[in-house]
């Protein structure tokens, strides 16, 4: 079956809309204008504003921890050297390329590794 580390890749891939839409919908209810009409309406207001921005900042590094994580275990279930990594700085460029990496680890009963390793080189570089 499945690697435990490919499931985990799997899952975190599958966290990031989750989390994107779920946090977007949490920064939107964060509505500066409500401190209008208060004594401190200004200093209310600035504070709010950072509590979204900052908010907004928050989402974006668990998202890219998420990204990272996603490579991290596809490296780790393929039985890859850590150093592919820096390639998950390319976004979905970087995915595709750590996943055309050959399994160092595969599998016994992982089909497409014993397909693709049965097929002749020119065909595996057309393939």
């Amino acid at each position: 079956m499945f690697k435990r580390p490919y499931v985990l890749a799997i899952v975190f891939f599958l966290m990031i809309p989750a989390v994107t839409v779920l946090a977007g919908m949490l920064i939107n209810s964060i509505n500066p204008e409500i401190a209008a009409g208060h004594s401190n309406y200004e200093r209310n207001y600035r504070l709010l504003s950072l509590a979204k921005n900052l908010s907004m900042l928050a989402v974006l590094l668990v998202i890219m921890g998420l990204w990272f994580l996603t490579c991290f275990f596809l490296l780790k279930s393929k039985k890859r050297s850590y150093g592919w990594l820096p390639l998950a700085m390319l976004g979905p460029f970087g995915l595709i390329i750590l996943t055309m990496l050959s399994d160092n680890a595969p599998a016994p009963g992982d089909l497409y590794q014993q397909f693709v390793g049965k097929l002749k080189i020119y065909l595996r570089v057309a393939y």
